[in-house]
């Protein structure tokens, strides 16, 4: 297609959008459109990096989850498996992928339509976000890899004590 064809002097999509008004969103994209092609092999392996970091900490923020509810009442956080609080049905494996299911299943159970609490993707979010944070201040290291430890145990603690007042 011609549209999408990036040969220097005829870019229709930069004509398009250099007719609208120019406004600091118009401007962004027109930049981004001419200079996708600029963008290191470096610059892409760190935004792999932080996405893949960013679905660690989600993963972990899970993981949060399953502690937050089950420490508190004596359960094991390893070897069962998650249940809905109101029907104690199983959950099935693609019904806990962070973030994408709470989404699709509008924070609902799939079996008996009671709402999921919100709480889950607050933990999952803070926990992510925390990760990112860490990793742009320290980089890939030690520290880093003490600091994702940390997030966790905060994030756990943090929410066990919220709904218990310890």
């Amino acid at each position: 297609l011609i549209i999408f064809q990036n040969n220097g002097n005829y870019n229709l999509f930069s004509k398009l959008l250099s007719s609208y008004p120019r406004c600091s969103c118009t401007n962004s994209i027109l930049y981004w459109w001419n200079n996708w092609n600029s963008i290191s092999n470096q610059n892409l392996i760190v935004i792999f990096l932080y996405i893949a970091v960013f679905i660690l900490g989600s993963l972990w923020g899970s993981f949060s989850n399953v502690c937050i509810y089950r420490l508190p009442l004596g359960g094991n956080v390893v070897t069962n498996r998650s249940k809905c609080k109101n029907c104690k049905k199983l959950i099935q494996w693609f019904d806990n992928i962070p973030f994408i299911s709470y989404f699709i299943l509008k924070g609902k159970c799939r079996k008996c339509g009671s709402r999921i609490e919100f709480q889950y993707f607050i933990v999952e979010l803070i926990t992510a976000l925390g990760f990112v944070i860490a990793f742009y201040i320290f980089g890939i290291s030690i520290t880093t890899l003490l600091f994702f430890i940390l997030i966790t145990f905060f994030v756990i603690i943090y929410f066990i004590d919220f709904h218990h007042f310890i």
